[in-house]
């Protein structure tokens, strides 16, 4: 997907989000903002679901750590539905849109584990998530005596950039690019040709760390791990693109 304003002065925004999770965050930002952008959506990751069952007989709790975990069992109805132990509002609220009792258990991983050790929820548990998963969740809680164990509900498979894509990173523009997750991050820095003036920004400092290497303008990383501080920081790196070109601030 790209929108095409005539201004062929406006900055880009490059936004590499696995379906529909791209066009999610695109329409999460302001119409202005998006008026003053030429938005271009090239997913790097796509979701393939791995199960088509899920037995929680004996489950006392799921985690969900991300979005697409909560996605991949969309088309699952198990008999019982425990508690549901999530990563941010944004898994959180997914969960709950699917019928599950969610309760939002720290910002990451790392807060996620410790807020379960701390409440100790009846067990066992599982964590639900992709074949790439960080953060070796179950394996922590099963060391600190909470018993959890893995279920791989999905994999992202990896994308080209799309023409469209390139297109706009070979061009003369300020190009903003959002990136998510570690391994969208490396594979753009993969991907990416030669060319343009990029103003990355991290969701943390594990993506970061992807594209550190990378020939780039600016390198921000968001102050939390969530879409809220992705939003602001795409929109703070805009408005100050505009000041520069004498355009105007985009918000």
């Amino acid at each position: 997907m790209a929108n095409n304003p005539t201004n062929p002065n406006l900055p880009g925004l490059l936004v590499t989000r696995p379906d529909p999770a791209g066009e999610e965050f695109v329409h999460s930002l302001s119409a202005e903002l998006r008026a003053g952008l030429q938005i271009v959506i090239s997913p790097l990751l796509e979701l393939e679901t791995l199960i088509d069952d899920l037995d929680l007989r004996t489950a006392k709790g799921v985690i969900f750590t991300s979005k697409a975990a909560v996605r991949a069992l969309r088309g699952i109805e198990p008999a019982i539905r425990p508690p549901a132990y999530c990563v941010g509002q944004a898994t959180c609220d997914a969960a709950t849109a699917l019928g599950w009792s969610a309760h939002r258990v720290g910002q990451d991983a790392e807060s996620l584990i410790s807020g379960l050790l701390a409440t100790r929820p009846d067990a066992p548990l599982l964590h639900i998530h992709g074949r790439h998963a960080r953060g070796d969740v179950a394996m922590h809680l099963r060391q600190a005596g909470l018993r959890c164990e893995d279920v791989i509900a999905y994999d992202q498979k990896l994308l080209p950039l799309t023409e469209a894509a390139r297109v706009l990173l070979v061009s003369d523009r300020e190009i903003i690019v959002p990136l998510f997750s570690p391994r969208t991050a490396r594979q753009f820095a993969d991907t990416c040709p030669q060319g343009g003036k990029l103003h990355l920004i991290a969701m943390s400092k594990a993506v970061a760390h992807s594209v550190k290497h990378m020939n780039y303008s600016s390198l921000t990383v968001t102050p939390t791990p969530d879409a809220a501080a992705m939003r602001a920081a795409v929109t703070d790196c805009a408005a100050a693109l505009h000041r520069v070109e004498g355009g105007g601030d985009a918000q």
